[in-house]
């Protein structure tokens, strides 16, 4: 038996190179935290884009490394950024 679940994407986007990124966004009241975490031994190219406030994000995430960024809603800016 097969089951549509039909989630949304959280955000658009692909890892230009590597394998084992893990993106989590959390979403706060007028803002968006993403939280990228590197499990791979290469270092790997980040491009995504909110859907909400249409702001990229591209930089490169090193291997076994983490970074945040914090998406602001409302000015539809990248408020704060850590690891890039």
């Amino acid at each position: 038996m097969t089951v549509d679940l039909s989630i949304p994407s959280s955000f658009e986007g692909m890892l230009l190179a590597g394998e084992g990124i893990l993106i989590y966004p959390i979403y706060l009241q007028n803002a968006v935290l993403y939280v990228f975490e590197s499990e791979s031994n290469q270092d790997a190219s980040v491009a995504i884009k909110d859907p909400a406030s249409g702001v990229e994000l591209r930089f490169n995430l090193p291997a076994q490394r983490a970074a945040l960024a914090i998406v602001d809603e409302s000015t539809k800016q990248v408020v704060a950024k850590f690891g890039f």
